[in-house]
């Protein structure tokens, strides 16, 4: 029983940190494309600018 016990909880862990590295790489792809759009825009936005003052 305890040994059933232990293997069904090894399990659990491996399962829950396979799904946390999983969120995680997501995350970090958010991350990313969020950062690139941000400096997209204030590139956008700069260009914009330097267009409008001259």
């Amino acid at each position: 029983m305890k040994f059933c016990l232990t293997t069904d909880t090894t399990e659990l862990i491996i399962n829950l940190h396979k799904k946390i590295k999983f969120f995680s790489v997501i995350a970090k792809h958010l991350e990313t494309s969020i950062e690139y759009r941000i400096k997209f825009i204030g590139i956008t936005a700069v260009n914009l600018a330097v267009i409008f003052v001259f």
